[in-house]
């Protein structure tokens, strides 16, 4: 997106010399330039990701873990999401598993289960499955919970450099039209469809390769198709791909701080309809990632308590903040998660936490 709109701008210079010369070629180049720094640096914080240092353990039996009052914070809020339930699931549950899908192997991943879901009314879980680390470039497993008759296929977010061009092969362009519609706003001003189509890039299916979520894909769609109750979760990347194929299968799918999907959603060959009705999307307010597009569907916004906002896409921030406030029903012991310990001596970021839909 960002060459084609360099090589138009040179064309269009060339054209109306008298009208636009060089220093509006210059300007565009420059603008493309910026936005990419921006656009890169809003996901290189995913590809310093590492699994298996957040560490929840299971509940000791007959000894509840109580929730470490947070005096510095003042009042503490309950968001709406706390209450959910899907298919006995909690919104902890799903954080958990999607910060699980960061495990550098199976190993580590099926260990991070076993911690955080041992002892619980959740216990009986299987890892059934998972995309092979050298052959498939996007990364997720299958665990099944018998409990619940319930399947989670949980991808994982941005974690390489590999990742990072993924997401820039996606959201670059509307990135682009974001960051030059802070000085010129357009995009209110042009048809939704209109944009969706100019960005869908359609023509070029022809000769580009299948998608890297192909696997994933035909993955949940067997799924499906064999009778499974699927849900889908992730973090960042992972986040999107959850609500995209979530979208695409009519599947339900929990998002934490993913790209939106309103604008890019013709690139996937998404109806807008569906990921109003399949996806839910958890923002802390001060990050950037979700910023990039607009997102669909029910959107949970919380509270991020870091003065840094790179450090708010953190899956551990999103892990904090939940658990402080919505509390942990399967009564784990996150008195290991260091990460919880600094974050809850942060002060709020001012904010005002609501659900809304955004179409």
């Amino acid at each position: 997106m960002g060459f084609f709109l360099i090589v138009g701008a040179h064309t269009i210079q060339q054209r109306f010399p008298q009208i636009f010369g060089d220093a509006f070629r210059h300007f565009v180049t420059a603008f493309i330039l910026v936005s990419f720094v921006f656009f890169t640096s809003s996901f290189v914080v995913g590809t310093f990701v590492t699994g298996g240092d957040f560490k929840v353990l299971p509940p000791h039996i007959g000894q509840p873990i109580q929730v470490p009052r947070v005096e510095t914070w003042g009042h503490i809020p309950r968001y709406a999401v706390c209450n959910l339930n899907q298919s006995g699931l909690s919104i902890v549950d799903f954080i958990l598993l999607a910060d699980a899908a960061y495990g550098r192997n199976t190993s580590l991943q099926t260990q991070m289960l076993h911690e955080r879901f041992d002892g619980t009314g959740l216990h009986r879980w299987n890892f059934t499955d998972a995309s092979d680390p050298h052959l498939d470039h996007q990364q997720w497993f299958q665990v099944d919970f018998a409990d619940i008759n319930t399947t989670v296929v949980a991808i994982r977010g941005t974690a390489s450099a590999a990742d990072a061009l993924e997401d820039m092969h996606y959201w670059f362009g509307i990135s682009i039209m974001q960051a030059a519609n802070i000085f010129v706003p357009f995009l209110s001003q042009l048809p939704q469809d209109f944009v969706v189509q100019l960005l869908s890039m359609n023509l070029l299916e022809q000769v580009t390769p299948p998608p890297v979520y192909t696997k994933l894909m035909h993955k949940v769609t067997d799924l499906r198709n064999a009778g499974k109750h699927v849900i889908l979760t992730g973090h960042s990347l992972g986040g999107a791909m959850a609500a995209m194929v979530g979208a695409k299968t009519r599947t339900p799918a929990v998002s934490f701080s993913g790209p939106g999907l309103v604008y890019t959603r013709g690139r996937f060959h998404l109806d807008e309809a569906d990921i109003r009705d399949y996806v839910m999307t958890i923002k802390p307010v001060t990050d950037i990632v979700p910023r990039v597009d607009v997102l669909g569907g029910m959107v949970q916004e919380i509270e991020c308590r870091k003065t840094n906002p790179l450090a708010c896409h953190g899956s551990s921030t999103h892990a904090c903040e939940l658990y402080m406030t919505c509390g942990d029903k399967r009564n784990r012991d996150w008195t290991q998660a260091a990460q919880c310990a600094s974050y809850m001596h942060q002060q709020p970021q001012p904010t005002t936490t609501q659900i809304t839909t955004e179409l």
